[in-house]
């Protein structure tokens, strides 16, 4: 009898652990698949088209966003409608470095903004407006992937983000190695082209690369972007300008940098990624912008060009390598354009 007891009970508890297991995997959110990724991403980019437009007399805007749905101090989609009324004449906002992330709710995402502001019946930009970080909350609803609240977070002054850097002292003797030149991309001929990449590959490297710029201006909302940083990059990874290799010394490199989880500077745009024997490689523009302090109109530091290698690991697609190459003017040698 103690036994039937013992068994009994032991398979009662076995029941419940089975119970709490299946439990928990349908509490668990569901991956995000390659079409939410899109979806979202175009979700993003219309807001920024609808808010500037302010089409359909700002409801273009507001049906972007749930019915309960909240900016700033707008709440609801008449709030919203009559935020984005008008449009924005004279501005561009420019949405770069889109991160998409699985959330209990559906996802969330961080995008880096700028705004560019035009002369009055001009053609020429004249300044730069404000910088800053949108974070955002998306649900699917019936109607599609919508905003259910956002959040602008505007960049601090280049200033008060380099009181955080931490300059590395010289070490005697180093000598670096060359940065090499700048080498076009090129479609492989049939015979030899290496494995194609998913479609959720091609997304994946996207996050990578819109990683980057977060992690290191801003550690993706931490104070330190150390770690943020050298964990973009797969063991042995490097990055080419200035040549540093190995997770300890990416950290250091990243403290070098001006850094605070305000901080927005690195604009990565037109992201290009092809497969490659190793895994993958690609580049994509690269504009930093300095904000000025006091509302001055920020300026460009620099311009130029990523070129990199990824490569799939455990955790994921890292960096196997990362180069810096600074725009040049006058006439370019023909190995820096893009072949097809």
């Amino acid at each position: 009898m103690l036994n039937l007891n013992h068994r009994t009970s032991a398979l009662c508890s076995l029941g419940l652990v089975a119970w709490i297991a299946v439990d928990a995997q349908q509490l668990r959110p569901k991956p995000l698949s390659a079409m939410d990724q899109i979806e979202i991403q175009q979700l993003v980019a219309q807001a920024h088209y609808a808010l500037a437009t302010g089409a359909n007399d700002g409801h273009m805007y507001a049906n972007l966003f749930t019915e309960d749905g909240i900016f700033d101090k707008s709440a609801g989609r008449e709030q919203l409608a009559a935020f984005a009324r008008g449009g924005r004449k004279g501005l561009r906002s420019l949405s770069t470095n889109v991160l998409i992330e699985l959330s209990p709710e559906g996802a969330t995402g961080k995008q880096y903004e700028f705004m560019i502001k035009f002369e009055p019946e001009g053609r020429q930009p004249v300044s730069f407006g404000s910088t800053g970080r949108y974070e955002d909350v998306y649900v699917k609803t019936q109607e599609g992937w919508r905003i259910k609240k956002r959040q602008f977070v505007t960049s601090i002054s280049t200033p008060e983000a380099a009181k955080a850097a931490i300059p590395n002292p010289p070490v005697p003797g180093q000598t670096l190695p060359p940065v090499p030149p700048a080498s076009p991309l090129t479609r492989p001929q049939k015979s030899t082209r290496p494995p194609a990449l998913s479609a959720l590959d091609y997304l994946e490297i996207q996050q990578l690369v819109a990683s980057y710029g977060h992690a290191l201006d801003n550690g993706i909302g931490r104070d330190d972007n150390g770690e943020a940083y050298a964990s973009l990059f797969a063991p042995g990874g490097v990055f080419g300008r200035p040549y540093t290799t190995g997770h300890d010394d990416l950290v250091k490199l990243a403290h070098t940098q001006p850094h605070n989880r305000q901080y927005i500077r690195h604009f990565l745009t037109n992201v290009v990624i092809e497969p490659s024997a190793g895994g993958a490689v690609g580049r994509q523009y690269l504009v930093v912008l300095d904000t000025a302090a006091d509302g001055k109109p920020g300026s460009v530091l620099l311009g130029g060009h990523y070129e990199d290698a990824y490569v799939k690991t455990p955790g994921g697609w890292r960096f196997k390598s990362r180069t810096l190459y600074p725009a040049r003017t006058g006439p370019q040698p023909e190995q820096t354009s893009l072949t097809r």
